[in-house]
């Protein structure tokens, strides 16, 4: 018997306004069948230095997944988990994707980004 395994991403598309930076996502929701690639984009409207993409499972808070702190490469958590994001300053964009997707890869998802930040914890 075969079974056809689906993930839910959820995206948070309301445009993030903070410290007059505009970051949006296109994606709402996304129904993406266990093993396929998953793609999410994220762009911006002025100067952002400091990017971010956070994740937040069911049932859990939120926590930073991916961070790109100027120098144009992913790190954080997500790497881990097989996601990568990049910087790329002239499309003003920083996409993260996965070739394949797991069941428990679902979870909201949504990015943030920053002129200026203090620190960034886990």
């Amino acid at each position: 018997m075969s079974f056809l395994c689906a993930l839910v991403l959820l995206i948070i598309i309301s445009a993030l306004r903070s410290f007059g930076q505009n970051v949006t996502q296109k994606e709402r929701t996304m129904i993406v069948n266990q093993g396929a690639r998953i793609s999410l984009d994220c762009v911006y409207d002025k100067n952002v230095y400091y990017l971010f993409w956070y994740i937040q499972p069911p049932g859990k808070p939120p926590r930073i997944f991916l961070t790109d702190l100027g120098d144009g490469t992913s790190s954080g958590e997500g790497r881990s988990h097989n996601f990568q994001a990049k910087h790329d300053k002239n499309k003003k964009s920083f996409n993260m994707e996965k070739s394949a997707s797991q069941l428990n890869d679902s979870a909201v998802y949504f990015c943030a980004g920053s002129d200026t930040v203090k620190s960034v914890g886990g």
